[in-house]
């Protein structure tokens, strides 16, 4: 059976905006994926709340999700299809990146997956990018300390064509989070608990495709 890789940040780990506790399995988008392909392929959860792209985080340690790339995808190889959604962690204030700036974090993310040799036979798994959803009015919510500034959701809307880019330029596929989930209306920033099945089915439907 072939092994779906997703690897994210706090939005696939699947953070529940009421209380910040993680999501029942069958709740979260990864376990609604999980079951989705249960007679397809093994789906692996690798979302790490906090995570970053290629940056340290001088507040929240052990974040670095480039750090953590080849140690995850060895543990786990041969894997078929890496998912990444990251990004949205570079729009706290403390980092002071623009959206290119962000772009090309993930850019390396894709290009060391690509040269990981953790696919089947030593190649390279294929690369299912997701630009992450929309953020809200993150100035309202308890995250706002955190997240908020001025250009936050002008910067987030640059997202989804830079990624796609990214995946035209490196052969892999593409998929756009907001188009099938919101942000919760509880702190602006992770995914609405009713948006999980919707982009867990969208995301089903992009891997079988893939398969």
């Amino acid at each position: 059976m072939k092994t779906i890789l997703c690897f994210g940040d706090t939005n696939t780990w699947g953070v529940n905006p009421e209380d910040e506790s993680r999501l029942a399995f069958d709740k979260r988008w990864t376990g609604i994926l999980t079951n989705e392909l249960a007679n397809e392929a093994r789906v692996i959860e690798e979302g790490q709340c906090g995570r970053t792209t290629i940056c340290d985080d001088p507040v929240d340690l052990y974040k670095n999700g480039l750090d953590y790339l080849i140690p995850c995808l060895d543990g786990h190889r041969p894997i078929a299809i890496v998912t990444v959604m990251l990004g949205t962690v570079q729009l706290k204030g403390r980092f002071h990146q623009s959206a290119e700036d962000i772009a090309l974090g993930v850019r390396r993310i894709v290009e060391t997956i690509q040269k990981s040799g953790c696919g089947t036979d030593g190649n390279s798994p294929k690369i299912l990018l997701i630009s992450p959803i929309r953020i809200g009015d993150v100035e309202n919510g308890h995250l706002a300390q955190t997240f908020f500034m001025d250009n936050n959701r002008e910067r987030q809307q640059q997202f989804k064509p830079l990624f796609q880019q990214i995946a035209q330029q490196y052969g892999a596929e593409f998929m756009a989070a907001e188009d099938y989930a919101d942000t919760s209306p509880l702190d602006g920033i992770h995914i609405d608990v009713d948006s999980h099945y919707p982009l867990a089915m969208a995301i089903a439907e992009k891997i079988r495709s893939m398969l």
